[in-house]
């Protein structure tokens, strides 16, 4: 396979995921991130999320290649594309010293790197690293989501949970009712919606930094209905009598809660305290009325084979043709 091949199947590998995140990845109370909205979270331009979207290599960028493009923008001063005495200005340097940085000359001085992040919009991480991750750290997953290969450990685990949350969503439901949503499913196992969309789409929550920490951060991103914007620490704290600062602690991973710090703030969020301690995936699967380990081990696993053949025979006899075979057999209809 030659080089350039590869980076063209990364790119668009990147672009499908990315689609992935936008449509399906976003707080409960709102709808999807638009490319600008994210480019503002994240501190990425908006024009690298649309080149990214639309599947465009970036294989080779660097800071100087990422320096560069900024330069296209037209800056507000003079109507034109931004000049390097004009950006030399702003961040107390020579136009020759930035040119040297856009041409890749030489590598910018520590100092020089969030002056100029500042003053362009963007976040130093970015320059930086690119904007695979910051992308990954505003949708919450790791940046291994958006850049492994399909058929790496951890992909195939997160896509064959999402290909079996989404049989049981279509086939699996009681009598008398159509399938479940994402949202009644959450509601009724105490997990929050995003979660569960997350799963569903293979794109589990990224929980570097403790598992507590990132469950409760996420849930803060939230729309309060007080205040129109994503739930403060000062409110959440309020909510459970704690200071702002211990809930920042808190969703930093800093400190862990007791337990009934724990079962307030579920209460406030509306969770179960089994999502802060197991997370979603144990109670989902309860919700269906099946082993965690169909949700989670490999598909030649004897367990997941014994659970996918009851499901198979479940579905089947919920069938209308199937139910009339077994009426006349039986002389009665299946209950439904």
């Amino acid at each position: 396979m030659s080089i350039g091949s590869s980076a063209e199947e990364r790119a668009q590998r990147v672009a499908r995921r990315l689609r992935t995140l936008f449509t399906d990845i976003h707080p409960h109370g709102r709808g999807p991130w638009t490319h600008q909205e994210a480019a503002e979270a994240c501190g990425v331009p908006v024009e690298e999320i649309e080149r990214l979207s639309v599947g465009l290599p970036l294989d080779g960028d660097g800071f100087a290649t990422r320096l560069d493009r900024l330069f296209l923008r037209t800056s507000p001063a003079t109507g034109k594309p931004y000049s390097n005495r004009e950006a030399g200005a702003a961040v107390g340097r020579s136009a020759p010293y930035i040119g040297g940085l856009r041409s890749g000359a030489g590598e910018p001085e520590e100092s020089v790197v969030p002056e100029l992040a500042r003053f362009f919009g963007v976040s130093a991480a970015y320059l930086l690293g690119g904007p695979i991750g910051p992308l990954a750290q505003h949708f919450r997953v790791r940046p291994a989501f958006l850049t492994e290969d399909d058929d790496a450990p951890d992909v195939r685990a997160w896509q064959r949970m999402a290909r079996r949350l989404r049989l049981l969503f279509a086939d699996i439901y009681p009598a008398g009712r159509g399938p479940w949503t994402h949202l009644e499913v959450a509601e009724a196992c105490g997990v929050p919606v995003e979660d569960v969309r997350r799963l569903c789409a293979g794109a589990p929550l990224e929980l570097e930094g403790g598992a507590f920490a990132a469950r409760l951060d996420q849930l803060c991103l939230r729309t309060s209905p007080a205040t129109g914007k994503p739930y403060s620490n000062r409110e959440v704290g309020a909510a459970v009598g704690k200071s702002g600062q211990y809930m920042g602690n808190l969703r930093a991973g800093v400190n862990e809660p007791g337990l009934p710090v724990a079962s307030e703030l579920a209460a406030f969020f509306g969770v179960s305290v089994s999502y802060f301690v197991h997370g979603p995936i144990k109670l989902v699967a309860q919700h269906f009325r099946v082993a965690e380990v169909y949700l989670t081990a490999d598909d030649d696993s004897p367990a997941v084979r014994e659970i996918e053949d009851s499901l198979r025979t479940l579905i089947a006899l919920r069938d209308e043709r199937v139910q009339r075979v077994v009426g006349r057999v039986l002389n009665k209809r299946w209950p439904r």
